[in-house]
């Protein structure tokens, strides 16, 4: 083989060795690709399409392996973070929809500065509690809370729908407190899963209105009531975050377990705190049917825990 195409051939490999996690690729990398150098026919500018496919299928396990290093009940706390970090991500959705578009957004006027503040408070809880500080953790989304429901209050003064507005505080609370572990730490990949939706948020005020919403092309089956059940996801943007979880599941069951949790957990506070008396049928559907999905994902994260094989580095 002559130098420019074993060159070639080497940079494919290690692009292909990067479905691989990095401690396993700094253990055994090199081993796996002298044997794919060695075994490849000369000429050929990457491995045969049997060995890509084994080099892909072994980089996928090894990474829901090495997902699964900290054992199953650190998965679950992560999966608790995850979802108080997404229920946490109310204050920084609005911010960014008000910056994206205030024109759409004019009853908001005046509170960009308290949510602002709340947006930083909720970033400084999100690094806290990725880094193992409860109290901190705590204490900031305790902060946030305060400093959102003084924002929302400038929209609705008698303050009763200001406190509804943040209703799964407590909850958030709760949980970072509880699921919050130095030694358990959620690794810096999983940050994605809280800030994907913010961002949706922002980038949804420049998308045209037209065909946004699913209503819109399904005006006989999804009406407003039905869109308050299905919140946030009721426009076609904010269904991403759930594409790439579902994405994600093929090494990682914890994002997509954290958004079923969180749809879940939303079906049961909001009914119940604003009263939707005419959608206590379509509420229990929808919550079922999350629940449901929400105990089969924990199932797969438990039989993916026992079964998953011994991980290096």
């Amino acid at each position: 083989m002559s130098e420019p195409d074993a060159s070639l051939l080497a940079r494919r490999t290690r692009l292909l060795l990067r479905c691989y996690p990095k401690a396993y690729r700094a253990h055994r990398g090199e081993e796996i690709l002298g044997t794919l150098l060695d075994t490849t026919r000369p000429g050929r500018g990457w491995p045969p399409a049997r060995e890509v496919a084994s080099l892909i299928g072994g980089g996928l396990r090894a990474r829901r392996a090495a997902n699964l290093n900290q054992g199953l009940r650190a998965s679950l706390r992560h999966v608790g973070l995850l979802t108080a970090a997404m229920l946490m991500g109310g204050a920084p959705a609005t911010l960014l929809s008000i910056i994206g578009n205030p024109s759409r957004y004019q009853i908001l006027r005046g509170t960009e500065s308290g949510l602002a503040l709340s947006s930083l408070l909720v970033v400084t809880a999100l690094a806290a509690a990725w880094c193992g500080r409860r109290w901190l953790a705590v204490a900031a989304a305790v902060a946030a809370t305060a400093v959102e429901v003084v924002a929302w209050q400038q929209v609705n003064p008698n303050g009763w729908n200001a406190i509804i507005g943040v209703a799964p505080a407590p909850l958030v609370g709760v949980a970072l407190l509880s699921l919050t572990r130095r030694s358990e730490r959620p690794p810096a990949s999983l940050l994605w899963l809280p800030c994907l939706p913010p961002a949706v948020a922002f980038v949804e005020n420049f998308a045209p209105t037209s065909g946004l919403f699913i209503h819109d092309l399904l005006p006989g089956v999804l009406d407003g009531r039905t869109q308050l059940l299905l919140d946030p996801y009721y426009t076609y943007l904010s269904l991403v975050p759930v594409l790439v979880a579902v994405c994600w599941l093929v090494t990682d069951v914890r994002p997509l377990a954290a958004l079923a949790l969180q749809f879940l957990l939303g079906r049961i506070l909001y009914p119940a705190t604003l009263g939707h008396a005419g959608t206590w049928t379509q509420t229990v559907i929808a919550a079922g049917l999350s629940l449901a999905i929400t105990c089969a994902l924990i199932w797969l994260l438990r039989h993916r825990a026992r079964t998953a094989p011994p991980t290096i580095g």
